[in-house]
């Protein structure tokens, strides 16, 4: 561009050199000319309009531009130190109670004379307020009712009792934890429906004294009918107490009456918000428990007292306490009743309709078609269940008395509903039932009558319904944990177990290949029967030996422990339990296995934790495998299950006695398999809870041990569960004919049922050909 422009400048220059001729044709060229140089430094020259060189190839030396920077590292601010002059800290309380100033509603406080009435009073209003307390004179009380908890003694040392009563309360803090305070004599009987209901609508932030006002007195309370404080005229009372150590009175009673009036300076009032304090004096010629019903009878008042005065025993009392609470309950029915006339009443505006009975929760709906209820039928001989493997079963035991009872109440309520008819039950059609987990059992007869006079056929379908009303909640369940010491015992009490028994330690030991250590301690026991080999024991012994070092992380133990006596199987599982308690002693707990048994590590967490001493036993229902050659799981490559030469073979296994064989693995389905809920074999239970029963073992003969724990005594519960993690080998299982009769016919339908599947056993037995 610099070139350009002095080649312009030496054009100009040229031009002008060379310019002849009249002025006037020198203006349009020189403006022509300043017009192209202005436009050519107009377009062409760069932005920053300076002159482009193109400078020689030269490497200029390195200068390290960051020699002289400086870093600066910010640090990071520390917190200050905590003074701990600036104030005093804040004192949490210890439980949000006190914290948040919540306190019991009520607290009666009881001037005994001689406790005797004390401990019955004690006894009857305990259940019903927050806490029942008792000063006496430790001089008129003995060794056994001074030493009650609710009891505080004192010494009177010529003091009036009044003194020692606000002392008492003082010296415990009693005044700051309630709302009320009830003070009375141990003669005195309190009504405690009609307490709760007075209390429950009275506001206790005002000084008030709730009472039976003395005629003679004016102000003050006469205490034999009680007299009701609220919280701060009870502040007021223990903080003026001093005012009553030199007052003089004709007797104790009158001392605590002038006391509470001139402490507080309130004046006893008969009735507070609406509430009013009724009282009934008991002449001094009257017992109570013997002209109780002729005063219910005569005034209807006693029974909405809140006090009854001068009682003269215990059985006054308790006559008076039975009489209340049946006060409470015919008021409880009546309000029921009132109820359920008013549900009849408005019965057709309900969405659902009337609810039938009056008030519980009608039938439940099916949200979709697929969860819609099932109903069970039944006739007076059969009874058809909702069972996947069972259509029909004979109508007995409790369910024959449960439809036995039903059409009983059935024809009585058709009978009433008929009148004066003359009817008679020709046959019951039959029925329906269904079990709501919410509601209840509920039923549909079907009976038939003939009209005597008419000879008519009548039928009628009567609904009735077993309702859900006394529910009980179960004590607390006792804390359990995962690392108790757990003894797995393994019976073996023929020949033939001892393979399927070896097959269950090489399991254990796969179960021990875990690289962390396992702090729980579990011990292997193997009880060996006489009829076992010799042989067979010693490789028993090194199957333990071996899963002793597999499990050395584990720190698991492994034993052979013999029994010496010749009993059948299922009485030889009871004498193994007997052996390994022996030696371990009854407070372990112990898992009792089927030598058929193919376990997973999760039963044992499962056993540890489901098994609580003198509280609950284990039963876990197993996985049962059916005969491998029937359910398909001996079938080789190429082989199906349909083919002739595979159900021909699996015809004639039915009939050896040799163990079948498997080439697949057993796995958790229906093809392989079902949970069986007769099978009681596998048990997890404390030694100690196992002694209570074993007499019901040697009692009859047995199939099995966990059968002996059903209606176990002494209120242990029996835990039920379905266990994946257990599953049990196909073996033959035999019958004994000498077994109790609920055991052979359990037996009997066990075996029969876990042969194999219905669809499989009739491919087997017909040809699909």
């Amino acid at each position: 561009e610099s070139w350009s422009g002095e080649h312009s400048k030496e054009s100009l220059s040229l031009h002008l050199r060379s310019m002849s001729g009249p002025r006037k044709g020198w203006i349009p060229l020189i403006s022509g000319v300043i017009l192209g140089v202005t436009l050519s430094f107009l377009l062409l020259s760069p932005p920053d309009e300076s002159p482009v060189f193109c400078p020689a190839t030269s490497y200029s030396e390195f200068v390290d531009s960051a020699e002289h920077w400086v870093v600066n590292q910010e640090k990071t601010p520390q917190v200050p130190p905590a003074d701990t002059k600036q104030g005093p800290q804040v004192v949490r309380a210890r439980f949000a109670a006190t914290e948040l100033g919540i306190r019991e509603r009520i607290i009666v406080l009881v001037w005994a004379e001689t406790g005797r009435l004390a401990v019955a009073l004690n006894g009857t209003l305990a259940k019903h307020v927050s806490r029942v307390v008792a000063l006496a004179d430790s001089a008129r009380l003995d060794v056994e009712t001074s030493l009650l908890p609710s009891m505080i003694p004192y010494k009177s040392n010529s003091l009036h009792a009044h003194t020692h009563i606000l002392n008492a309360v003082f010296n415990y803090t009693l005044q700051e934890n309630y709302d009320w305070f009830l003070m009375m004599k141990e003669s005195t009987y309190i009504n405690p429906f009609v307490l709760q209901e007075m209390i429950n609508k009275m506001s206790w932030s005002d000084k008030v004294i709730v009472g039976v006002p003395d005629s003679l007195n004016a102000g003050r309370c006469v205490l034999d009918a009680g007299i009701l404080l609220s919280n701060p005229t009870m502040q007021m009372l223990i903080q003026q107490r001093h005012v009553c150590n030199n007052m003089l009175a004709a007797s104790d009673e009158q001392g605590m009456e002038m006391c509470i009036y001139a402490a507080t300076n309130v004046s006893c009032r008969g009735e507070h918000e609406g509430q009013e304090y009724r009282f009934w004096r008991v002449s001094g010629t009257d017992a109570p428990h013997e002209e109780l019903e002729r005063w219910a009878m005569e005034s209807p008042s006693l029974n909405v007292s809140l006090s009854v005065g001068n009682i003269l025993s215990t059985a006054d009392a308790s006559a008076l306490h039975d009489h209340f609470i049946q006060v409470e309950v015919d008021k409880v029915e009546a309000e029921i009743s009132l109820m359920e006339t008013e549900i009849e009443g408005m019965g057709e505006d309900l969405p659902d309709g009337p609810s039938w009975p009056v008030g519980t929760k009608p039938w439940a709906h099916a949200p979709n078609r697929y969860q819609v209820p099932v109903w069970e039928f039944f006739t007076m001989t059969e009874i058809f269940k909702n069972e996947p493997n069972q259509n029909v079963r004979p109508l007995e035991g409790s369910d024959k008395e449960d439809i036995e009872e039903v059409i009983e109440a059935a024809k009585e309520l058709v009978e009433e509903e008929e009148g004066e008819r003359s009817l008679e039950l020709v046959r019951v059609a039959g029925g329906y039932r269904q079990f709501d987990a919410a509601r209840g059992m509920d039923y549909m007869v079907d009976v038939v009558y003939r009209d005597v006079n008419t000879e008519e056929t009548i039928e009628k379908r009567v609904h009735l319904a077993r309702i859900i009303e006394r529910t009980t909640l179960v004590n607390t369940v006792p804390y359990v944990k995962e690392d108790a010491d757990l003894t797995i015992v393994v019976p073996i009490a023929e020949e033939i177990e001892v393979l399927p028994a070896r097959r269950l330690l090489a399991r254990q030991a796969r179960l021990c290949t875990s690289p962390t250590e396992e702090n729980r301690h579990t011990r292997v026991v193997v009880a060996v029967s006489a009829r076992v080999e010799q042989k067979s024991v010693v490789f028993i012994q090194n199957d333990l030996e071996e899963l002793k070092k597999r499990c050395s992380r584990s720190s698991l133990e492994a034993s052979v422990l013999s029994v010496s006596s010749d009993q059948p199987s299922s009485l030889h599982a009871a004498e193994a339990l007997d052996e390994a308690i022996d030696h371990f002693g009854p407070q372990s707990m112990f898992l009792l296995l089927s030598p058929y048994s193919d376990i997973q590590k999760e039963l044992l967490d499962r056993a540890r934790i489901n098994t609580i001493k003198k509280f609950q036993v284990f039963l876990p229902i197993p996985f049962m495998e059916y005969h491998p050659t029937i359910s398909g799981m001996d079938l080789k490559e190429g082989e199906k299950p349909d083919d002739e030469s595979t159900r021909q073979r699996a015809l004639g296994t039915l009939k050896d006695p040799s163990p079948p064989q498997r080439t697949k693995g057993l796995m958790v389905q229906k093809e392989h398999g079902r949970f069986d809920p007769l099978d009681f074999s596998v048990v997890c239970i404390y030694g100690s809870d196992y002694m209570e029963v074993r007499p019901r073992l040697m009692n009859g003969k047995r199939i099995d041990v966990g059968s002996a724990f059903l209606n176990m005594p002494g209120g242990v519960h029996v835990l039920r569960a379905i266990e994946p993690a257990l599953r049990i080998r196909y073996h033959r299982r035999e019958c004994d004919p000498d077994l109790e009769e609920d055991d052979l016919l359990r037996c009997t339908q066990s075996r029969r049922e876990n042969l194999a599947a219905k669809d499989q056993l009739a491919r087997l037995v017909f040809n699909k050909e």
